[in-house]
C-alpha cells in the first residue's frame, strides 16, 4: 500500500496568532489574512509539500473577496515567497523533522510487524536454534540447604546426608 506524502494532521505551533508576520498580514488586509494564512498551511501539510495561494484559498467556503490583498499582505512579511507559497526555508523547517519522524516510526512498525510475522510462522519455529527456544534453567551457584530437620524414624536427618542428597541427586 502507498501513501501520500501528506499528513491529516500537522505539526502546528500553538503560537502562529501571535506571529509578528501574520499580525503585521492581519493589520494589512484583516482577518481574511489568518483565514487564508490558515488554509495555506492546512493545505500544505496535507499535500507533503506547500501548495500555493489560489490553491489553497479559493476552495474556502468563506466570502474573500479580495484575495489579491489578502497575498499582497502576506508575500511582504515573509509567510509567503513571490510564488503565492510558504517559504522554502520555513516549510523545510516543520516538515521535513515530521515527514523523518513519521518515516523512522513506520520503519519501526515495520520491523516489529515483520518479527512477529516470522515469530508466529511454524516453519521459522523449526529454523531457530534449540538454545533459543528452550527456557534456561535457573540455578542457585550456592545450594540452599534446608536447616537440620529431626526425622523420624529410621530415616537420616537431612543434616546427615549432606548437600546431594538434600538437592534431589541419588548416590
Amino acid at each position: 500500500m502507498s501513501r501520500g506524502a501528506g499528513f491529516p494532521i500537522g505539526d502546528r505551533s500553538t503560537r502562529t496568532l501571535y506571529d509578528v508576520r501574520l499580525i503585521r498580514a492581519a493589520r494589512r488586509a484583516g482577518p481574511a489574512a489568518v483565514i487564508a494564512w490558515d488554509a495555506i498551511v492546512d493545505a500544505s501539510w496535507e499535500a507533503g509539500c506547500r501548495v500555493a495561494f489560489d490553491d489553497a484559498v479559493d476552495p474556502l467556503p468563506y466570502d474573500m473577496t479580495d484575495s489579491t490583498e489578502i497575498r499582497a499582505a502576506l508575500v511582504p512579511v515573509g509567510l509567503l515567497d513571490t510564488a503565492g507559497l510558504i517559504r522554502e526555508e520555513s516549510w523545510g523547517n516543520w516538515f521535513l523533522p515530521a515527514y523523518e519522524r513519521r518515516e523512522k516510526c513506520r520503519e519501526t512498525g515495520r520491523r516489529g510487524g515483520l518479527a512477529k510475522a516470522r515469530s508466529s510462522d511454524p516453519r521459522a519455529t523449526l529454523e531457530r536454534p534449540l538454545s533459543k527456544t528452550l527456557p534456561v534453567p535457573s540455578v542457585p551457584s550456592v545450594p540452599i540447604l534446608p536447616a537440620a530437620v529431626e526425622v523420624s524414624g529410621d530415616k537420616p536427618r537431612a543434616s546427615e546426608l549432606g548437600p546431594a542428597a538434600v538437592l534431589g541427586e541419588t548416590r
